[in-house]
């Protein structure tokens, strides 16, 4: 015996195994075991073939008219068996009862279950509502195919070209241009990224990594909590009559830096026991803005600048940092630190003073670095004052007793990109030549510039401990590196207490560090004081920026090289892969553990079948494949 029955909003029908009080157990037509209740479900006994009792249930329900059924049924709740007395007043067969139970459960837009078996009706408003969504979702249908079809042809239709970047990040997943997208992908097996791209929706891979980059950003400023500052707050240096230095500072920077945070002076004084005094002296944009115009404009919210090998965008704008960029040939206010250095380069004593400075000299780095190591007896330096700086410097370095994990072997390497606007982050031209440049590390600049930079704001840390009001410290244990507003050593640089403070125009954290070490020089303006809870959501927001720029940083770094490596064989494209006549072979270095570091190029490689290679080991390497969209490339031992 057979049983046909309703299970929730569907027929079904089993084999009847046995029956116990309300259970029937039945077998249903899969193999599993399934037990129903007679006081919840609806159902009907069949001693006839099953097969042909649906067969002929079905072929009923084609000859029911739906609409006649809704029109006929009680207004009122009802049940199957009032509902067939009244559509089948003679002679109601099981295969009659059965087609009317399906009609019921097949046609939700007129009817609906309810609870202990019992039906309603849906009003006419809402069945009319239903037709146009019904009829809509069809239309839906037939253009979402229509569209699938010419973009799997390679043809980019209007309403998804109109769309553009909106679907790059799927901003609508509910889209039919979306769905489109998502399903041409699965069926080739690609990303909805390369189904844009192949296209045309995406220009380049430079565009989509440039989207991704600016996406992530939005999406982080919706998140972020926004600090609110005094709107009256006092500007810390107003009124305040700066004395005018007597010295001449020079810079150390790269070519390309144009916001240069600091300079140095060289005294040699040789009385009593000091032999030098040195001024650390950092540019003071904290005179020309207030926290609460950093947050007004945007400044705290950026936090830092945003460095790429073809572009870069300044935390400051350009008026401010012509008013606070120690450039070279003015005359500019800064904080001084001023260390006095006995002739074995043991500090003396240390000052802070507020001043004017005149910036003799923008020394870039270059060719002369190199000519000093060769030959540190004749070669003449930018500033005579850097011989002294270097052996202060390295005797600095000796001191900190600072941990050095680098490996040896890699080098380091500065990607530039010549052809492009350094200046518009926002540019998505792929245009462009990227090239290499050695970054020595160690050099007499690198030297003075990294151990007085630490000097700095080690000292400048320690005020900020002392002062007892908020600050942002760098702290390091068990080489992780965090900020709190609690000082604590860090203790990869060797020093017991550390707080940016040397990078004022380049990074937000450093800028309120400046602000509240003014606050120490200035004690009587307490209004201008920012309290904990603002350093800690700068804190916050500036550790998650960070990450952002730096990951976009290192990607980038990543596609310029993939574009040298390609631009042996085709300067304007962001793919390759090999042939019998096209071929890249390039070196590789072992860096031990399977892993190699190309030369010449800043990319490392895996190759866990060289594992045993030792390191220093050189070895040749063939490219087969690259590809700047996916960012990946494929290598093989040549």
């Amino acid at each position: 015996m057979y049983v046909f029955y309703l299970e929730k909003n569907s027929c079904e029908f089993g084999e009847i195994n046995s029956e116990s009080g309300n259970t029937i157990q039945v077998t249903l037509p899969s193999g599993d075991i399934k037990k129903i209740k007679k006081s919840k479900n609806l159902f009907i006994l069949i001693n006839k073939n099953i097969e042909n009792f649906v067969k002929k249930t079905e072929k009923k329900l084609n000859s029911i008219d739906v609409k006649s059924v809704w029109e006929l049924a009680p207004k009122n709740d009802f049940t199957l068996c009032e509902l067939s007395e009244i559509f089948f007043p003679k002679d109601i067969s099981f295969v009659d009862k059965a087609a009317l139970l399906m009609c019921l459960t097949k046609n939700p837009i007129y009817f609906r279950k309810k609870q202990k078996s019992f039906f309603s009706c849906v009003s006419p408003e809402i069945i009319e509502c239903a037709k146009k969504s019904l009829k809509l979702k069809e239309e839906n249908s037939r253009t979402e195919n229509f569209l699938i079809d010419q973009v799997m042809n390679g043809v980019l239709p209007t309403r998804i070209k109109n769309m553009g970047r909106e679907l790059i990040f799927g901003e609508n997943k509910q889209s039919i241009e979306y769905r489109v997208i998502k399903k041409v992908g699965s069926k080739l097996g690609i990303q909805p990224v390369n189904v844009l791209y192949n296209i045309g929706v995406l220009k380049s891979a430079f565009e989509y990594h440039k989207l991704n980059f600016f996406n992530r950003l939005k999406q982080q400023n919706h998140s972020t909590y926004s600090v609110i500052f005094n709107k009256n707050q006092d500007n810390l240096l107003q009124g305040f009559k700066f004395p005018i230095s007597k010295l001449k500072a020079y810079s150390i920077d790269d070519a390309s830096t144009t916001e240069i945070d600091d300079a140095f002076s060289l005294q040699e004084i040789n009385k009593s026991s000091v032999k030098w005094k040195v001024g650390i002296h950092i540019a003071l944009p904290t005179m020309f803005l207030t926290p609460f115009e950093c947050v007004a404009s945007g400044i705290s919210d950026q936090a830092l600048s945003i460095y790429t090998p073809s572009e870069k965008k300044t935390m400051l704008p350009q008026d401010i940092l012509e008013k606070a960029s120690l450039d070279e040939n003015s005359l500019k206010p800064v904080i001084s630190l001023y260390v006095e250095f006995d002739k074995d380069g043991l500090i003396l004593s240390d000052e802070t003073v507020l001043e004017k400075i005149f910036i003799k000299q923008n020394i870039r780095l270059g060719g002369w670095e190199e000519r000093y190591e060769e030959d540190p007896i004749t070669t003449q330096l930018p500033w005579d004052g850097l011989k002294d700086l270097s052996f202060l410097a390295t005797t600095l370095s000796k001191k900190r007793n600072a941990k050095n994990n680098k490996n040896k072997i890699k080098p380091e390497f500065r990607i530039k990109v010549s052809g492009r606007d350094i200046k518009n982050l926002k540019n998505l031209n792929m245009q462009g030549e990227p090239f290499f440049e050695l970054r020595k590390r160690g050099s007499i600049a690198d030297t003075i510039v990294t151990e007085f930079m630490i000097l700095t704001n080690f000292i400048w840390g320690k005020k900020l401990k002392n002062f007892q009001e908020p600050a942002i410290f760098r702290v390091n244990s068990s080489g992780f590196t965090k900020m709190q507003t609690k000082a604590s050593s860090h203790d990869d640089l060797g020093v017991e207490v550390y707080a940016w403070a040397t990078s004022p125009l380049r990074r937000y954290v450093d800028f309120l560090n400046q602000w509240q070490l003014l606050c120490s020089i200035f004690p009587k303006k307490k209004v201008a004081i920012i309290d904990r809870e603002k350093i800690k959501s700068a804190i916050n927001n500036f550790e998650k920026k960070q990450i952002i720029y730096n990951e976009f940083q290192k990607l980038m770094e990543k596609y310029w090289s993939y574009r040298w490596l390609i631009s042996k064989k085709n300067p304007s494209s962001e793919f390759w892969e090999k042939t019998e006549k096209d071929r890249i072979i390039i070196d590789a270095t072992c860096l031990g553990n399977g892993q190699f570091y190309l030369v010449d190029i800043p990319l490392t490689v895996k190759f866990y079948e060289l594992a045993d290679l030792s390191i220093g080991k050189k070895i040749k390497v063939e490219v087969e494949r690259i590809d700047c969209l996916d960012m990946k490339i494929k290598l093989c031992r040549a």
